[in-house]
């Protein structure tokens, strides 16, 4: 009679895991087929994982974690400078809702000359605002 959870047990391994022999890796980021086998000396894993974190993070943990680095810069100048934001974005909301009346006017009338001119001057009195707010803030 034949052992059934013999056969499944030694059914998968190769004839080196069989005799006990394991291969030398050619490096330590090597992926072979005892990579996952959690019967392996630790120290070799370690290792591994101590070879991966040192190439994951060659360049320096800034260039490695780059998104995180430039929403903390992102946040720390927006904080510090709230108040000037909000000027300067109040400022180009002005400019934006001048420029879309003008439009809205044109698309639902025909404008006499001294409304599409009484538009433009605003629109330019709006962005000459938020042009000096830019380059004095």
């Amino acid at each position: 009679m034949i052992n059934l959870t013999y056969l499944i047990l030694t059914d998968n391994l190769t004839t080196e895991q069989y005799s006990g022999v394991v291969p030398r890796q050619i490096n330590a980021l090597n992926v072979s087929r005892d990579s996952l086998n959690p019967l392996l000396n630790t120290t070799i894993l370690k290792q591994r994982l101590l070879d991966i974190e040192h190439y994951k993070y060659l360049n320096g943990h800034l260039y490695a974690r780059w998104p995180h680095y430039a929403m903390k810069n992102a946040g720390r100048y927006m904080w510090r400078y709230k108040i000037n934001l909000a000027v300067k974005g109040a400022a180009a909301y002005m400019t934006y809702r001048e420029i879309n009346n003008h439009i809205n006017m044109n698309e639902k009338t025909v404008p006499t000359f001294e409304q599409s001119l009484t538009s433009f001057v605003l629109i330019g009195i709006q962005g000459g605002i938020f042009g000096t707010l830019c380059a004095f803030i």
